[in-house]
């Protein structure tokens, strides 16, 4: 999981809390799940009173909000990232490296992803975390109709195709974070899985 307290509790800058707070939120979430995180629980964790995760981020949700809009700034950016790393590569294969980054970011910060999509928060009542989102299925998006510039998929509904790939990442994500592969496949690794989603485009090249 890649978080972190950003400064020691006895040491705290006023910037600095938003981020201590959020680093507990990660700890709670981690060993406990999204359920069990509490105001108070963060402040101590944190080191503080139990009044100031209030004071920053007013409820418990408003605090879950907070650490959902980081993870999706997070997300966003290993996307672009994937993407960016395939030079000369097609389409098909920056769409792939956008949905393995998906993956890997499911796995390697699970936190982040239990609570943008697991803690039941109403993410439109939620003005920056849907800004957040928003931007980060914008990296899948803008993948997808580079996909269909290069001519794929051509007759498909753009927005049709961004679910079906969203749903190919999404749900590997999440049986990856769930250990829920069925008997006869729970040997092989999340590399195995990934390559058997996302490497086989001659399944994706949009003619069949």
């Amino acid at each position: 999981m890649r978080t972190s307290r950003d400064s020691d509790s006895a040491g705290y800058h006023h910037g600095d809390l938003p981020n201590a707070l959020l680093a507990a939120v990660a700890e709670i979430v981690e060993e406990k799940g999204a359920a069990n995180v509490s105001l108070r629980e963060a402040a101590r964790r944190a080191g503080v009173s139990h009044s100031a995760p209030a004071h920053h981020f007013g409820d418990k949700e408003g605090m879950l909000a907070a650490f959902a809009e980081r993870g999706f700034e997070i997300l966003g950016r290993e996307m672009a990232t994937g993407r960016d790393s395939v030079v000369g590569g097609s389409a098909l294969e920056r769409l792939a490296a956008v949905g393995t980054a998906y993956v890997r970011f499911a796995v390697d910060c699970t936190p982040y992803f239990d609570v943008m999509f697991r803690s039941g928060i109403d993410t439109p009542s939620h003005e920056h975390l849907h800004a957040c989102a928003d931007k980060a299925l914008a990296v899948l998006i803008g993948a997808v109709g580079e996909l269909i510039s290069e001519g794929g998929y051509t007759e498909a509904d753009p927005r049709q195709l961004t679910v079906y790939f969203w749903s190919l990442a999404h749900g590997l994500a999440s049986l990856a974070v769930d250990r829920s592969m069925p008997p006869g496949l729970d040997e092989l690794t999340i590399d195995d899985y990934i390559a058997g989603v996302f490497g086989m485009s001659e399944l994706f090249n949009g003619t069949g």
